[in-house]
């Protein structure tokens, strides 16, 4: 199996992206971004530096994925969503607004449960 990448799409130094995943068209990908297995982008999504996207998400268009996000397995974001640099999504989360810099948020739908910029 392989990975499917849309038109125009860009992608900096050291980007794994992992079988089974889609890329939507227009998407942008920072540098050192991993992308795991099963993973849907979609499209005019950004996705920063350093940003860990764990098997099975599924980012709706028009998405802002800032640097040094980590993403857990089975989330979802939908749309027009942010997420705020050095943040942590808990595993099956359903990311229904945007999320601040710096914190951890989990459950459906995804709240800030705990601050971590320190």
């Amino acid at each position: 199996p392989s990975a499917v990448v849309g038109a125009a799409v860009t992608a900096g130094r050291g980007l794994h992206l992992s079988p089974l995943s889609v890329i939507a068209p227009y998407a942008s990908l920072g540098d050192f971004v991993v992308i795991n297995r099963n993973v849907s982008v979609g499209h005019h999504t950004r996705l920063g530096n350093f940003v860990t996207i764990n098997p099975g998400v599924n980012i709706a268009g028009i998405c802002e994925i800032e640097d040094k996000v980590v993403i857990g397995a089975g989330s979802v974001v939908l749309d027009k969503i942010k997420i705020g640099k050095s943040s942590i999504i808990g595993a099956g989360s359903v990311v229904t607004k945007n999320i601040p810099d710096g914190v951890i948020a989990y459950g459906s739908p995804a709240k800030v449960i705990r601050d971590i910029s320190d």
